[in-house]
């Protein structure tokens, strides 16, 4: 077996601290987190960036409500694991999976007052069948320890 590269690496050592470890923020948000692929042929481009901007926006506002406020750990070298659950009643393929992601991951982001690409903090995707209708995003934060 030849060598992991660092970002497959980095992916599963987020994976552990997933595994191991119990989140220190877990939310539940009412967004319907859809294939980006869909979004971009259906819609009209000023739709597309609405629903972007209230991902985003409802993710920053969700998990400051909770009391989630880490500019200051982010500062002293903290890093977090960030798992974004989708519920749906259909399942999307892996890559529409990571890219259906991307605005709630820029909200994120911007709790932590990071770039979305920033070493400190790993995401994981990850999605759950739910029942029909029903669509949300769950996300649970992780604190990893040395």
């Amino acid at each position: 077996m030849s060598e992991l590269s660092p970002f497959l690496a980095s992916q599963l050592d987020a994976l552990r601290v997933v595994e191991r470890g119990a989140p220190i923020v877990e939310v539940e948000m009412p967004l319907r987190i859809e294939s980006r692929a869909n979004i971009m042929t259906s819609n009209h481009w000023a739709g597309r960036a609405a629903k972007v901007k209230q991902h985003r926006s409802v993710t920053k506002g969700v998990l400051v409500s909770v009391g989630f406020h880490l500019r200051q750990a982010m500062a002293a070298g903290a890093r977090y694991v960030v798992l974004m659950t989708r519920i749906a009643p259909r399942k999307l393929d892996g890559d529409n999976l990571a890219s259906a992601f991307k605005a709630v991951r820029d909200g994120v982001a911007d709790t932590f007052a990071v770039d979305d690409g920033d070493e400190r903090v790993r995401y994981v995707v990850d999605q759950r069948t739910g029942k029909p209708k029903e669509y949300a995003a769950r996300i649970a934060i992780y604190a990893v320890t040395p």
